[in-house]
């Protein structure tokens, strides 16, 4: 079962990547939340980015596991992003973030929390890259490989 769902902790210029490939289910999701509690008790991080760009299925598990995680680094004073959910993904997600249950995702500023990409390095803030992913207006960044017109 180690194939079905693996995580992957390295630094980038914008912080601490934890990223995930698989299913995050109910058989998969103590992992997750194993490796969020080391990183927050042995990392001294102000901001941790989960990428789940390569999370292929996830089930109400799955998204418990999301939310503690998100709850737990709250706690200790560490930022969570949750970066570049697949489309499935983000809309399982929505699903029980608009659920009528009172402990549905979206308390405690869970759904507020993704983004589609990591969010630009320190003194950069403000840029498409540190917009949620789930905002309207966010629009893909303009190909640069064309040649330009003089």
């Amino acid at each position: 079962m180690s194939e079905l769902f693996q995580l992957r902790l390295h630094v980038t210029a914008a912080g601490l990547c934890l990223d995930a490939r698989g299913r995050l289910d109910g058989t998969t999701c103590h992992r997750l939340t194993h490796v969020i509690t080391a990183v927050l008790d042995h990392r001294a991080a102000r901001r941790v980015m989960l990428g789940l760009y390569a999370v292929d299925a996830i089930d109400l598990a799955g998204i418990a596991a999301l939310r503690m995680s998100h709850a737990q680094a709250h706690r200790h004073g560490v930022e969570l992003l949750m970066c570049g959910p697949q489309r499935h993904v983000r809309a399982a997600i929505g699903a029980v973030a608009e659920s009528p249950d009172p402990s549905a995702v979206r308390r405690g500023g869970f759904a507020s929390s993704w983004r589609t990409s990591p969010p630009a390095p320190a003194g950069q803030a403000g840029t498409a890259s540190s917009r949620p992913a789930l905002r309207s207006s966010w629009r893909a960044p303009a190909r640069t490989d064309s040649p330009r017109r003089s």
